[in-house]
């Protein structure tokens, strides 16, 4: 029997270094576009704090001229679709067999990959994300930033808790290997939406990479009840595209 390897993950240290205000989230690779970091995550040994980050609120009125919305984030995305598929799964529950040859039910409910890098400078080996989404939430790997050097597994799901401010949490992470472990983890709401996310901090995309496999599960209980139950398939192929993101040659 083949075995398994599971992510290295790392318990998080909190306490954010600068006053945080807003709908707080973290972002390990630094600010999007339309986002400003308002402060980290306490470090911890081996562990440099992570980014905090909050989205721009829109310029008061007065302007002669309108400036573009602020482009919204990959797991903010993520989380807008799980919302909207879901409020779909409850209209259309006396159709369940018409919703299931709909071709984007068909496609979440497989599982599918979508990457990022930095489009500014490619080559700078940072930025680099692979974000799997399916109908029982998404998994997010993020590499490192200008400030965070380590990497990032971030799980999103429905049932995730939903703070109004990014929170230390003692999160249980079973990956499928017959060890689970019991880390603190940061748990905060995605954007504005109905969507938690769970984070844990890994050492490096180096670390990250190595420990994909094909198929991976990801099970995670807080307070003893369990708040994400997911997966994700086709592993190697989103492993390779990491790698060569980290190393300055993402694939467009």
């Amino acid at each position: 029997m083949m075995s398994r390897k599971a992510l290295y993950v790392l318990s998080l240290s909190f306490g954010l270094s600068s006053a945080a205000f807003g709908q707080t989230f973290v972002c390990p690779t630094g600010p999007a576009p339309g986002q400003r970091q308002v402060g980290t995550t306490g470090g911890g040994p081996g562990l440099a704090p992570v980014p905090v980050c909050v989205q721009n609120s829109a310029p008061a009125g007065g302007g002669g001229g309108r400036s573009a919305p602020p482009r919204e984030d990959p797991a903010t995305a993520a989380a807008n679709a799980m919302v909207g598929l879901a409020r779909a799964q409850a209209q259309q529950l006396k159709e369940l067999q018409k919703m299931e040859q709909d071709p984007e039910f068909r496609k979440v409910a497989k599982g599918y990959w979508t990457y990022f890098y930095d489009t500014e400078n490619p080559k700078s080996g940072q930025r680099c994300m692979a974000l799997f989404q399916n109908l029982q939430g998404a998994v997010q790997l993020t590499g490192p930033g200008t400030t965070y050097k380590g990497a990032m597994l971030t799980l999103l799901g429905m049932d995730i808790p939903k703070p109004a401010q990014p929170t230390p949490v003692k999160a249980t992470l079973d990956q499928g290997d017959g060890k689970p472990q019991t880390l603190t983890a940061m748990n905060y709401t995605v954007g504005q939406t109905k969507v938690g996310a769970i984070a844990f901090a890994v050492p490096s995309i180096d670390a990250m990479t190595s420990a994909m496999e094909e198929n991976s599960t990801f099970k995670v209980s807080v307070g003893g009840k369990q708040v994400v139950d997911t997966f994700f398939r086709d592993g190697l192929k989103a492993r390779d595209r990491l790698r060569l993101c980290a190393s300055g040659r993402p694939v467009k």
